[in-house]
């Protein structure tokens, strides 16, 4: 299972025009925390948003936001649960 998500995860990320090491291991990492389609989830529209901007001129500053905003998240569903990060 574990070789299935990060050859899909490769491959997902690849599409978002992620291919770093560490933009492959921040989007795999997402992929097994919010579920294989996060970035297709209207419940994290923030990683669509962020994955599908064209704005973003390059990987790096797109992988930075990407995982900005995934420890925001975490921290409000981990505030949410009474456990701070």
């Amino acid at each position: 299972g574990i070789r299935a998500l990060l050859q899909r995860g490769a491959e997902s990320a690849k599409a978002h025009g992620i291919g770093s090491h560490r933009g492959l291991m921040i989007y795999t990492a997402l992929m097994f925390l919010l579920g294989s389609h996060f970035s297709e989830d209207p419940l994290f529209r923030w990683a669509r948003d962020i994955l599908d901007d064209s704005q973003i001129p390059d990987e790096p500053q797109k992988v930075d936001r990407l995982y900005a905003a995934s420890m925001n998240c975490l921290e409000q569903w981990t505030e949410a649960m009474g456990s701070p990060l």
